[in-house]
C-alpha cells in the first residue's frame, strides 16, 4: 500500500520537500555526478563536525553502515555484543552476520534505553562489544557505561537513529564511542529516502568503511590486488545533497519537537490519564524523535487515533530477542525479557514533528484524553505516570 500522508490530519511524517531542496536536487543531477560527488563528502564532513567526531562514512542505510561497521571492528566469531532486548533488528541482524552473539539485557522501564545494571552483569571473557541505543531520541546514562568498557577493555558502540541531536550532559551523543551509527530516513536527519552513516575518530575504520561500501578499487588500486570483498552501499549524491540541508535545520527542528513534546505532556498529565508518559533525565536533552506513551488498551488506542485521522505508530511491537531468526539462532523464547515484553506490548509513538502546529498537537492530545475517558473504564494509574 503507497503511504498517503494526506489521509492523516495528524500525520507522523510528511516528506520534507521545499524550493532549497528542490535546488539542491536539480544541482545535482545537473551536474551528472550522482555517486561520489562533492555533496556526500561535504555531507560525511559536515556530520562528523557536527557530532564531533573526526570521520563520518555515510551508506545508502543505517543496516549498510553497521555491516560494515561489525566487518572493520574485526572480532572474533563468536564473540558477544551486549544490547537491549526491546530495541530494533539491525544490531542484531547484522552482529549475526558478521559471527557475532547478541546478548540481550532488559531495558530501563522509564527511558528504555540500556540498564547500566543488567549490562553489568551480562559482561563475559567473551564480551567485545556493548551496543547502546539512544532510544526514541532520549541519551544513554554515557558515563557508568564508558567507565564500565574502559575497565574491561571492551568498546562501546551508539546508535544515533533517534537521536541525531541529543545531548548527555550538554554533549552531543554520539562522540563517546569507538564508533556510532545514523540512519536518514524519517529521522532526525532526513534525506528524502534511505541513507546512512558511520562515525568515528578512527581513520582506518572509516577508511575502511569507504572503500568496501563500493564494488570499485580505490584510486591507484587495480581490481587484482583488492583486499577483502566489497559491497555496494554507496549514498547517492542527491540524498547526500539533501541532507546537508536538513542537518542545517536539525537543532531547530529539535527545539521544535521538543515545544510540542512539552504541550502534550503537560495536557496529558493534566487529565490524570492511566499511562506512562516520557521522561527526560536531568542529564539528558531529549531529541524526541519519538513521542513515546505506554498505554492499556495500546491497540485500541491506534484504532481510536486513526479514525480521527492521527497517525500512530509503533516502535516496537515485537521484542528483537523474539524475531524468528534471531530467537531460532539464540534459542530464546518469549518470557525470557518480561520487562521487555511488557514495553513492547504497551508503547505508542504519538507524532510531535516540527511540520506540526500547536493546533495540531492539541486536537492530538485531546483525542487520547477522550479515548480513556470515554472509551476505557477507569483503572490504577502506574506509579510512573505520577511523577
Amino acid at each position: 500500500m503507497v503511504y498517503d500522508v494526506y489521509r492523516w490530519k495528524v500525520p507522523y511524517r510528511i516528506p520534507i520537500i521545499d524550493e532549497p531542496i528542490v535546488e539542491a536536487v536539480l544541482r545535482v543531477m545537473r551536474s551528472g555526478a550522482l555517486f561520489r560527488g562533492e555533496d556526500t563528502r561535504a555531507f560525511e564532513q559536515e556530520m562528523a563536525d557536527y557530532v564531533g567526531v573526526k570521520y563520518g562514512a555515510s551508506t545508502n542505510s543505517g543496516t549498510s553502515a553497521l555491516a560494515l561497521m561489525w566487518e572493520g571492528l574485526a572480532y572474533p566469531a563468536g564473540s558477544e555484543v551486549i544490547m537491549q532486548a526491546n530495541g530494533y533488528i539491525a544490531g542484531a541482524s547484522t552482529a549475526m552476520q558478521a559471527g557475532l552473539r547478541p546478548v540481550f539485557v532488559e531495558p530501563d522501564e522509564e527511558t528504555h534505553t540500556l540498564d547500566v545494571e543488567r549490562v553489568r552483569e551480562a559482561i563475559t571473557p567473551r564480551t567485545r562489544a556493548i551496543y547502546a541505543i539512544h532510544m526514541y531520541g532520549h541519551p544513554t546514562d554515557m558515563d557508568p557505561l564508558v567507565a564500565l568498557c574502559e575497565r574491561h577493555g571492551i568498546d562501546l558502540i551508539e546508535v544515533l537513529a533517534h537521536a541525531t541531536g541529543a545531548r548527555y550532559r550538554g554533549r552531543k551523543v554520539g562522540s563517546f564511542g569507538r564508533a556510532a551509527m545514523t540512519t536518514f530516513g524519517s529521522k532526525m536527519v532526513t534525506v528524502n529516502g534511505l541513507g546512512g552513516m558511520l562515525l568515528t575518530n578512527e581513520e582506518a575504520l572509516a577508511a575502511g568503511a569507504i572503500s568496501l561500501r563500493k564494488n570499485v578499487p580505490d584510486q591507484g588500486v587495480d581490481y587484482y590486488h583488492m583486499e577483502r570483498l566489497p559491497h555496494n552501499y554507496q549514498l547517492s549524491e542527491p540524498l547526500a545533497a539533501m541532507g546537508r540541508i536538513n542537518l542545517r535545520r536539525l537543532d531547530e527542528h529539535i527545539a521544535r519537537r521538543r515545544q510540542h513534546a512539552a504541550r502534550l505532556t503537560a495536557m496529558l498529565r493534566a487529565a490524570d490519564l492511566p499511562i506512562h508518559l516520557p521522561v527526560e533525565r536531568e542529564w539528558a536533552t531529549h531529541a524526541y524523535l519519538h513521542y513515546v506513551i505506554r498505554a492499556p488498551h495500546r491497540d485500541e488506542l491506534r484504532a481510536f487515533l486513526a479514525d480521527r485521522r492521527v497517525e500512530a505508530r509503533l516502535h516496537y511491537e515485537c521484542p528483537v530477542y523474539l524475531i524468528g531468526p534471531i530467537r531460532r539462532a539464540l534459542g530464546h523464547d518469549r518470557g525470557d525479557f518480561p520487562i521487555s515484553d511488557r514495553i513492547c506490548s504497551e508503547v505508542i509513538s504519538l507524532p510531535v514533528g516540527p511540520w506540526l502546529s500547536d493546533d495540531q498537537v492539541d486536537y492530538l492530545g485531546e483525542q487520547v484524553v477522550d479515548f480513556f475517558k470515554t472509551r476505557v473504564r477507569p483503572a490504577a494509574k502506574p506509579e510512573a505516570a505520577r511523577r
